[in-house]
Order: C-alpha cells, then sequence, then structure tokens
C-alpha cells in the first residue's frame, strides 16, 4: 500500500470570501466605495456588489467590481475584491494576476500575499509559492502557513527544511491547538491538529528517505496526538506490512 500523504485543502469556500467582507465593514474595499461615492448617492455598481455578496453571486459581484473599477482605475482595492472571488472560483491564474498587482501598492498585505501563495500552489509553480509561504510563516501571523509551506518543502524534496519546518510546529504551543482539513480517499477528510499532520508528514519523509525507524516513530506519534487520525493510522500499517517479514511456510 502505497503512503498516505495529502496537500492542505486551499479552496476558498464563497461563504468565506464573503464574510471577510462583512465581517470588515469597515474594511479597505468597503472604505474605498463609501470615499469615492460620499456624498454622493452609492453607485448601481455598488450595490450590485454588495446585494451579489449577501447572496453570495460570483458573477454578478464580479462585473460590479469591473464596473467600479472602470469609475474609479486608481482604486486598487477593487483588485483585492477581484482577487479573492477569483480564488474562490478556481481562476487562479486571474487571482494571481489580481493579487500582484495590490502586492505592487501593498508588498506587506499578508492576505493578499495568502492569496498568491494559494493561487502559484495550484498552478503548480511550488517554487515562488514556498517564497510566500515562507514570508508568511516567517510574520507569524498563522501558523498554519508553516504547515502549507512544510508540505511544499516535502515535495520539492527540500527535506532538510522540511523536517525543520515541521519540528517548529510540533514545538509551537499553538501546534496542538490549531487545526487542519485534510483530504483522504474519495470525497472523504478529517480535521487534524497541525503537531498530529507534521508529525505524519515527518514519517512519510523518512519513509521516502528509507528510514522505516524513524517514519515508525513519526507516524505512532501522530496517532498518540490523534488516536482516531486515519491517514496516519493507514500509513503505520503501511509501514508495517511493508517491513513485515515473510513466514516460510
Amino acid at each position: 500500500m502505497k503512503t498516505i500523504i495529502t496537500l492542505l485543502a486551499f479552496a476558498v469556500l464563497p461563504s468565506l470570501v464573503f464574510a471577510q467582507n462583512a465581517k470588515k465593514k469597515k474594511g479597505k474595499v468597503q472604505e474605498s466605495v463609501q470615499q469615492d461615492q460620499a456624498p454622493k448617492k452609492k453607485s448601481v455598481a455598488a450595490t450590485m456588489y454588495e446585494t451579489a455578496s449577501k447572496n453570495g453571486d460570483f458573477e454578478v459581484a464580479r462585473a460590479a467590481l469591473y464596473y467600479m473599477l472602470a469609475e474609479n482605475p486608481e482604486n486598487y482595492h477593487l483588485k483585492d475584491s477581484l482577487a479573492r472571488i477569483y480564488l474562490a472560483q478556481g481562476f487562479y491564474f486571474l487571482a494571481d494576476k489580481m493579487a500582484s498587482e495590490v502586492l505592487e501598492k501593498e508588498p506587506d498585505n499578508q492576505q493578499v500575499m495568502e492569496i498568491k501563495a494559494i493561487s502559484l500552489q495550484a498552478m503548480g509553480n511550488l517554487k515562488e509559492s514556498v517564497d510566500y509561504y515562507e514570508k508568511l510563516f516567517n510574520n507569524g501571523e498563522r501558523i498554519q502557513h508553516g504547515y502549507q509551506l512544510a508540505v511544499l518543502q516535502y515535495n520539492l524534496q527540500r527535506y532538510g527544511e522540511c523536517n525543520a519546518t515541521a519540528d517548529f510546529i510540533i514545538k509551537s504551543p499553538n501546534g496542538a491547538e490549531e487545526k487542519v482539513y485534510l483530504n483522504y480517499g474519495e470525497n472523504k477528510g478529517q480535521e487534524v491538529s497541525l503537531k498530529a499532520a507534521c508529525h505524519n508528514l515527518k514519517g512519510v519523509m523518512f519513509k521516502d528517505l528509507q528510514k522505516t525507524e524513524e517514519a515508525k516513530q513519526q507516524f505512532e506519534a501522530a496517532v498518540q496526538a490523534m488516536p482516531d487520525f486515519v491517514l496516519a493510522i493507514e500509513n503505520l500499517k503501511s509501514l508495517n506490512s511493508f517491513t513485515q517479514p515473510e513466514i516460510d511456510k
């Protein structure tokens, strides 16, 4: 049985994209819209965007943003919202393009940087995606960025870096508290602690390096951290089956 490993799910749900705008009523996009329209009456495009956002209608919201951008071409914060919508729709090239244009104005914008990192990863540009995840992880706002960075480092066979990143998360006080959702099998997934996920990742890495005992220790540590961790349990079974000596009949 092949060792099981999965990437961190990076799809952004429609509700998440629009929820961020709803929760941040005083955020940059909303402030820009209000400032550009005040004291004038709110434009039709702005009203369309607000209504579409509440209803989760990507297409109308996107069209409204382009109308607003045509009226206010210097308002690059509108591109931030466009990048979020493109990401949620799976249009990664366009999400990356919009994110890049925002980052030209605000190079330290963490949320937009995350959009770019996810988009690059989805397009298969892992090396450049790593660069952005490193910036996000070093900034220290979200430890989840560290797990995604470790996965990318593993996929690029940068095992030393992967091991160091995973160890940092395992030792972090937040490693056992914060969660990551991992997919396994078809239409199946599980939320596990970052600590358990990193132990499992290290186990996969050690197995690839043919360090069987180290791999076993890591898979066991993952199961100890989370007894019902499906991926780690299956990986441990696979490893034990692989190393079990044949009995002469």
